[in-house]
């Protein structure tokens, strides 16, 4: 296999490969940096890894099994270079006995396929506390460590010190407690998730709070326990599953409450917005490991609330927690379950039988689906925090 190492063009196919790194020890989560890197951050190493891939597609359908994972699989082996950019090597044979081990998806034995393979080459960066939630925003990196968030620099990895959260008029805000970072491209924004305050921070380059929604929502409503804030450039969704879906208006404030009862929700865990749809999808916990993804349209010019889209939902049973993304420019949706299940759908699986639908894959290998998020249009990475690992796939 020749690998153009001036550009990193390598082709991938709709197939899993696995990044095993010894030195990982728990992988907590994950964000995207741009469409060829991405990066986790190890809750019990104290460090950040930076994940490159830069890929192009050829066509096949592949798989993940045991009995023939000898048959194709990928060894690998990673020099550092200068600043952050990375080297690899790549050949189709076994596995080298080298720690870093790199494996691809078996093609099936009925079709012909060529062997895909893909480079993910890492350089890490040492935090000072215990990483639980990563964002990539403002050209830097966001953790969340004991309370604080700390900031580091992706091209040399320094700690940049603590984020100074301040407030318009420039008073400290030392009271926000931190449960989850996430990142709002339109306003060049962090996204503060404070479950503890029960508030959301929307945060400039500058640290500077330039909105903050919550504990009061609207004259009925405070936030209880939020968990995830969804941004759709002029609007928030804020998700509290025991409670609600708010949808905020940036500019004034001005909140519809669309309860759980209201949108016959159980417990709305998972949101995503789709640029292209301009519907919000949300995934609800039915409890016993029963879930639901639903998708909604916004009414009303764009602040009248939530309306059911789909005629019927689509069902879902796992025994994790799942999650949900949504590519930035197709209505394309991939979710995570039953810990090696990792499926794409587009919209119209919402208005056939789920069974119509061929678009799953499924992997034996993993053992924990912990996390997903897209890299690109059509390519997704999810990580397994109990055997260590990442995987990407091109789902297109």
């Amino acid at each position: 296999m020749q690998f153009d190492y001036d550009s990193f063009n390598i082709p991938i196919k709709m197939a899993t490969m696995l990044c095993k790194f010894d030195e990982w020890k728990r992988l907590s989560d994950i964000c995207v940096i741009d469409e060829d890197r991405l990066a986790v951050c190890d809750h019990k190493a104290r460090k950040i890894y930076v994940l490159y891939a830069k890929s192009t597609n050829s066509t096949g359908n592949l798989r993940s099994e045991d009995s023939d994972r000898s048959k194709h699989t990928i060894s690998a082996s990673v020099t550092p270079l200068a600043n952050d950019a990375i080297a690899g090597s790549c050949e189709s044979s076994s596995l080298h006995n080298t720690g870093d081990k790199l494996y691809s998806a078996d093609a099936s034995d009925d079709e012909s396929t060529s062997l895909s393979s893909g480079l993910f080459d890492m350089s890490d960066c040492h935090t000072i506390g215990a990483p639980k939630s990563i964002a990539f925003v403002h050209n830097r990196f966001y953790t969340v460590e004991g309370g604080c968030i700390r900031k580091y620099s992706w091209q040399d990895s320094r700690c940049l010190g603590k984020l100074a959260l301040v407030d318009e008029d420039g008073e400290p805000m030392e009271h926000i407690r931190p449960f989850s970072l996430h990142s709002c491209a339109t306003n060049d924004w962090l996204l503060i998730v404070d479950k503890e305050n029960c508030c959301v921070v929307c945060v400039n380059i500058f640290g500077t709070a330039e909105r903050i929604f919550g504990p009061r929502i609207s004259a009925k409503y405070s936030l209880e326990d939020p968990v995830q804030a969804v941004s759709r450039g002029t609007h928030l969704f804020i998700c509290c599953p025991e409670q609600a879906i708010f949808f905020v208006r940036i500019s004034d404030g001005r909140t519809v409450t669309q309860t759980k009862e209201h949108l016959r929700l159980s417990r709305p865990i998972r949101l995503a917005w789709s640029e292209v749809t301009s519907r919000l999808i949300v995934m609800d916990n039915k409890d016993n490991g029963s879930y639901t993804v639903d998708v909604f349209d916004v009414t009303g010019g764009g602040i009248g609330g939530l309306s059911k889209a789909n005629i019927s939902y689509l069902k879902l049973d796992s025994y994790n927690e799942p999650d949900l993304v949504c590519f930035p420019e197709s209505d394309k949706v991939v979710y995570t379950s039953n810990d090696s299940k990792v499926t794409l759908f587009g919209s119209e699986i919402f208005y056939n039988p789920p069974g119509d639908s061929d678009s799953t894959c499924r992997f034996v290998q993993s053992q924990l689906l912990s996390g997903i998020c897209v890299v690109c249009e059509g390519l997704v990475a999810v990580c397994d925090k109990k055997t260590r690992w990442i995987r990407v796939l091109s789902m297109k």
